[in-house]
């Protein structure tokens, strides 16, 4: 009988060595920086990216002005983007208002010192959740490294670092300790379009207790914004919460080359949003039907979300490159239990192409091809067979 293919742990440390070493080589000089930059410096450069928007509306929350967090101009203000017109957009944030209690420590901080911790200190506990969720998979620290979503959420300034180590823990411990998994979705909750599948999930799996601490976890967040701001900041933000729809359907101002979904790449060949919302509104369809199978069959707490992050990314039609950091669970978790039961075709065919995939979606989006909607749909796939293998 022939023996699984099983790689040396070693063969996955040189490839993130590798794959780190080519970012941080090619990558802006602001990021992952020992140093502080002088705050001059900042005035003419593009570094920090969205972070800039972040760290400006939390400045507004701690100079007593949160409401001022949904004001572009306020925000512009601020933010130190005079000179940087048509290249940083400033709009008004989608982020509900926990998003802003979590950004003002920050705002209390000069930019450079705010720029440097958050950099350091969403890379560094997504390590550690790294280490401990995948202990004894030492190569899971180097994979991580050196993959591509790191330094695209790096890049661009965004949060979805902190998004994965939330979630990465939710796969981790969410099972066995459900009180702590509903806390990790409230706090998660702060990007909401992403987490919309995560209540089909939590029932699917009969996790009930979680869904009731997610929901008295949201509550008591809710409760401190609306404490700490008045609660007319959630009216503020209410008011707001159109104008990303709105941007969305008549497709302008979006980084239309950086969005991963199909819905933004029949719209970039002028196919009418009523179209491609259907279009995309059955792929969310497969992908729910894809999720639903995995929750019923898993027995590995992971591969639920593992398939819960990879599953929404197909159904949302506003998502980016950057949030293609998610992908580094499913990609782990696959690893994981190839490594274990042994490496088919089929996981090379799922895991390779979504390794690489966040640096290669603005290239691959000049020709207008659906690349990433096809590569997380093959990383499903293979994520429902692994379901199967439980029962084997």
């Amino acid at each position: 009988m022939r023996q699984p293919l099983v790689f040396p742990p070693l063969l996955f440390v040189l490839i993130g060595l590798f794959g780190c070493f080519i970012y941080s080589t090619q990558w802006s000089k602001w990021v992952l920086r020992f140093d502080l930059v002088p705050q001059q410096a900042y005035l003419n450069d593009i570094a920090g990216g969205d972070f800039r928007l972040f760290w400006a509306q939390g400045e507004l929350a701690g100079l007593g002005r949160p409401q001022d967090a949904y004001n572009a101009t306020a925000i512009m203000n601020a933010a130190m983007v005079e000179n940087l017109s048509g290249i940083i957009d400033v709009r008004p944030s989608f982020y509900p208002p926990h998003f802003i209690l979590m950004m003002e420590p920050f705002g209390h901080l000069s930019y450079p010192k705010a720029w440097h911790l958050y950099n350091w200190s969403s890379v560094l506990l997504l390590a550690f959740v790294t280490v401990y969720a995948f202990t004894g998979s030492y190569y899971a620290l180097p994979l991580l490294l050196g993959f591509g979503g790191l330094w695209c959420a790096l890049s661009f300034g965004q949060n979805s670092i902190f998004l994965t180590t939330l979630y990465l823990a939710l796969a981790a411990w969410g099972a066995r300790h459900e009180r702590i998994g509903g806390v990790l979705l409230a706090i998660a909750s702060f990007k909401p379009h992403l987490g919309i599948l995560a209540p089909l999930m939590l029932l699917w799996r009969t996790q009930y207790t979680t869904v009731v601490w997610a929901m008295l976890s949201l509550a008591v967040l809710v409760g401190i914004t609306a404490t700490r701001y008045d609660p007319e900041i959630w009216l503020r933000y209410y008011e707001v919460l159109r104008d990303p729809v709105d941007r969305l359907i008549g497709f302008n101002n979006v980084q239309s080359k950086h969005m991963i979904s199909l819905y933004a790449t029949l719209r970039s060949y002028g196919l009418e949003p009523i179209y491609a919302l259907a279009a995309q509104g059955v792929l969310a369809l497969v992908a729910v039907q894809m999720l639903w199978r995995i929750c019923r069959r898993a027995l590995d707490p992971m591969l639920p979300t593992a398939a819960l992050v990879t599953a929404t990314l197909l159904a949302v039609p506003h998502a980016y490159s950057y949030d293609l950091m998610l992908l580094f669970i499913p990609i782990m978790v696959l690893v994981k239990r190839a490594q274990s039961f042994g490496w088919k075709w089929a996981d090379f065919e799922a895991v390779v192409p979504a390794y690489v995939l966040p640096f290669a979606v603005a290239p691959l989006n000049q020709y207008g091809l659906p690349v990433a909607p096809v590569v997380l749909l093959l990383l499903l796939y293979r994520l429902k067979q692994h379901s199967r293998k439980d029962h084997a």
